[in-house]
This record gives C-alpha cells, sequence and structure tokens, in this order.
C-alpha cells in the first residue's frame, strides 16, 4: 500500500497518473494552494522521509518506471558526451514531456540518484554527507524590496505595513496585503515629479503595479526607475537587473523601457522579461504576448512571441526561437537550468542566496540540466549538482550579517 498525503492508494501507476495530472496543474497555474502543498509533501516524503510500502515490490515499481526513463535519456547524453565538441553535461531532464517543474525537482533528488548509486556509484563524500543545520545552511530569498521617494527618503517595504505608505503628487502608494506595491492615482490631472525607485537586495524580490496598471515583477538585485504618474507622450522607465512586465494597453502612450544609453524596447500592451545583469554578457529580452520593439542605437528589430532577443557588448541584436518557460522560471517560483554552463547557474543562485562564489581547481566546461524550487535552501540545489559527480560544493554561512557568505565550488 501506497500512503500519498494520508490517502491509501492500492494502484501505484493510479497514483503516478495522479501526480501527473497533479504536475499538469500546476504548469498550467489551475493548482490550489492547497494542491502545491501536496506537491511539496510528496516530494519530501519520496525524498526519504515518510513514505511507507506494504512490500519492496510496490518500491521498485514505481523506481523501475522513473530509472528505466532516466536510463534511456542518461544514455543519450552519455553517447553526446563521447562527441568531442560537446561539453561535460550534467542530468538533463527538461526534455521529458510531462517531467516540468515539481516532476523534475523529484526525478532529480530521486530518480536521477537511485539510477546513479546503482550503475555509476556516488562519490564516497556525497554518500556520506551529512544533514545541514538551519544555522549551516542558507535559506532561498524573499519580498524584499527598498522604495526610494521623489524628495530622496526610503521605506524598507518589507518592514513597512499594510495600506498607504506614502504620498507622491497625486498619487497614493499602497502596501497590499500580500505585499506588494501599487501606485494609485486620484482623479486630478497628473503632476510630474522626480522619479521614484523600487530596488531589491540580492536575496530579494518585488512586485509592483505602475499608476497606468503595468505590473512588474522583479528579480534579486535588480531597480526600476519610473515617475508615480506618467506625464508627456510616452511611458519611460529604467531597468538594471531582471524583471517581468504586463504592460498595461494604451495606444496613445508608448511604454518604453531604459536599458542603457544605446539599448531601450518600445512597447504598447504586452508580456515579456528582460535579463540586463551587468554581470551577464547578453542583454536578453524574451516575448510571451503581444509585441516589442527592441533597439540598440538606430538598428531595431521588431519581436514575435515566444522569440528572444540578445544584445551582447559590441555586437548587434541576434533574434532566436526559445524556451519561454525557461526565461521566466525564476518568476514562477523556480529554477530551470537547459544544459546551462556552471558559471551561468551559480551566477543565479549567487544573486538569489545571497551569497559570493568562490571556485577552487574547476577544469572543464561543465552544464547542468532540470528544475528544482526556489523554495528550497541552497544545500537542496546543490546536492542535485552534486548527485552527477561532477562537481562538490562547500557552504560558508558566514556570520549573523551575512559577512563571509559564500558557497565553494571544487572538483
Amino acid at each position: 500500500m501506497f500512503r500519498f498525503n494520508g490517502y491509501k492508494v492500492k494502484d501505484i501507476d493510479l497514483e503516478t497518473q495522479k501526480l501527473k495530472e497533479l504536475i499538469q496543474k500546476y504548469n498550467a497555474g489551475r493548482a490550489s494552494a492547497e494542491e502545491k502543498a501536496q506537491l511539496e509533501e510528496w516530494y519530501e516524503q519520496l525524498h526519504g522521509k515518510e513514505i511507507e510500502f506494504a512490500n519492496e515490490e510496490e518500491r521498485d515499481r514505481l523506481k523501475q518506471e522513473i530509472n528505466d526513463t532516466l536510463h534511456a535519456h542518461l544514455i543519450e547524453i552519455k553517447d553526446a558526451e563521447e562527441l568531442p565538441e560537446e561539453p561535460s553535461r550534467g542530468s538533463l531532464l527538461s526534455d521529458f514531456p510531462w517531467l516540468q517543474l515539481a516532476a523534475c525537482v523529484v526525478l532529480l533528488a530521486i530518480g536521477t540518484a537511485a539510477y546513479l548509486s546503482v550503475k555509476y556509484p556516488l562519490p564516497q563524500a556525497v554518500e556520506n554527507k551529512k544533514e545541514l543545520t538551519q544555522e549551516e545552511d542558507i535559506a532561498p530569498g524573499g519580498n524584499r524590496a527598498t522604495l526610494t521617494l521623489a524628495d530622496g527618503s526610503k521605506i524598507i517595504l518589507d518592514e513597512a505595513g499594510e495600506g498607504i505608505v506614502a504620498n507622491e503628487g497625486n498619487a497614493a502608494i499602497n502596501k497590499t496585503a500580500d505585499g506588494k506595491v501599487v501606485y494609485k492615482l486620484s482623479d486630478k490631472q497628473a503632476i510630474a515629479l522626480k522619479d521614484n525607485q523600487i530596488a531589491t537586495p540580492r536575496g530579494g524580490t518585488y512586485q509592483i503595479t505602475l499608476s497606468d496598471g503595468t505590473k512588474v515583477w522583479l528579480n534579486a538585485a535588480s531597480t526600476l526607475t519610473y515617475p508615480a504618474a506618467f506625464t508627456g507622450k510616452e511611458r519611460a522607465v529604467a531597468l538594471t537587473g531582471e524583471a517581468y512586465f504586463e504592460v498595461a494597453k494604451n495606444t496613445e502612450l508608448p511604454f518604453i523601457v531604459k536599458i542603457s544609453d544605446n539599448i531601450r524596447l518600445q512597447v504598447l500592451g504586452t508580456h515579456f522579461n528582460i535579463m540586463a545583469y551587468q554581470d551577464e554578457a547578453e542583454v536578453k529580452t524574451t516575448l510571451l504576448e503581444g509585441s516589442v520593439k527592441v533597439f540598440k542605437n538606430e538598428a531595431s528589430s521588431l519581436l514575435k512571441p515566444g522569440e528572444q532577443a540578445s544584445i551582447g557588448k559590441g555586437s548587434g541584436i541576434k533574434v532566436s526561437s526559445v524556451n519561454t518557460e525557461e526565461a521566466v522560471a525564476w518568476k514562477n517560483g523556480y529554477f530551470m537550468f537547459n544544459d546551462e554552463p556552471l558559471e551561468s547557474i551559480m551566477r543565479k543562485l549567487s544573486k538569489w542566496y545571497a551569497v559570493d562564489i568562490v571556485y577552487q581547481n574547476i577544469e572543464g566546461n561543465l552544464h547542468f540540466g532540470g528544475m528544482v524550487s526556489r523554495s528550497k535552501n541552497i544545500s537542496s540545489v546543490l546536492r542535485i549538482m552534486e548527485l552527477t559527480g561532477n562537481i562538490h560544493f562547500k557552504i560558508s554561512p558566514g556570520d549573523s550579517s551575512g559577512k563571509e557568505r559564500r558557497v565553494i565550488v571544487m572538483p
């Protein structure tokens, strides 16, 4: 008998189907809070705790189903690794048709471990790795940001109470019960003021609704500069870092996002993601809905949904078709790595967990793939990568202020 969230299920195939359906609802945004919690609990149970089987046959049946699928995929990866032009890889699970968000977490943490422990024994350091205490581990980021008003005064939003936190001209700035900032205009004519600014630290994220109704999600270590009320012939904002925009449609006032002196975007009403961190080699704009025109100096490209514009230093605009889910994974609460270089992954972890990264004698071109929730402690993410046997990590949580907080990357 297989116990799943308190319910006994006789047919484990039926339970597998229930899991698939639940994952599909989660990815479609239709899962309730209770269903999301069930998915998390199922993962925790399969991770080695609180799971009951009447006999080993049922346990093996589930593991075998997972392993058979992984086996076929890992063979493909192994064959690709034998080609000299291919980089070394971790466990790439994102190509499976139904292995989205939580399923990938489950298979990376359980299926991969089960398969590798049989076919490719895990390194001794991984097998014997002890569970970290809360003090030794590093918790994920959260809802943190600082709002700077036109007069230069600052409001720490994660410390502010619910309700109106400030007034700027004829705009009331509200903090909602679920921790968002919303600008609401009175019926009076908009008053031009100096810009406001909202900034997230490393380990922070925040959502804001601008005075025109445009919604913006800020990723960690990002800054959005904008007016309390839009005046003139355009709605102009400036961004550093990463943000997802749902722009309120207004055909008379185009929405402009300024990235730098020579890079900007122009839209009327659309959904898109911009990744413009200074420590990244390229500025990437990914369009999910509507249309966006990307400018670099006088050159421009008009994006269609499913396309991404990449602008490198000293290069023009390169447009390609992409998996938009990967670009907005951070907004939806998880990491998604698709054959991604180790250094790129560690930059993301550095921003979300507010840690410095130190490399020790790392050789080769390591790539990893899969998905994992951003709500997990950093040890959970690193442990999954360690299961490939290609890499190891040491966590130094630092002092109470976060000083000397780092992750050491070792072969």
